[in-house]
């Protein structure tokens, strides 16, 4: 039985496909999500994660700057166009979201 769910769930998933395939509850990251993040982490003041409550890419500042004063910065938006991420529903003063959209 557990192999069975194994297989239904993380063991068939490939992170590493740009897909779209991740939307809903308890997503997993495709492989723009991840790459997003591992480049928006390496950027000084921002920090990104994996919101696998509806698959969006959760984006914060992290030295006090307020993103719904201000917007997300031209480092952020250069980095979401590379991997076709567009900004998501969900956003407040603190937080902007990120969903991987192909062309």
């Amino acid at each position: 039985m557990a192999r069975n769910n194994a297989r239904l769930t993380h063991a068939q998933y490939d992170t590493n496909k740009f897909n779209d395939q991740n939307d809903g509850y308890y997503s997993l990251p495709n492989g723009a999500d991840q790459r997003f993040i591992e480049v928006l982490n390496g950027l000084s003041g921002v920090s990104a994660w994996f919101s696998d409550a509806n698959g969006d890419v959760m984006v914060r500042y992290t030295d006090y700057r307020s993103i719904g004063e201000e917007g997300v910065d031209e480092a952020i938006g250069i980095v979401a166009d590379r991997f076709n991420m567009t900004t998501g529903e969900y956003s407040t003063e603190d937080v902007v979201t990120f969903e991987y959209s192909p062309e």
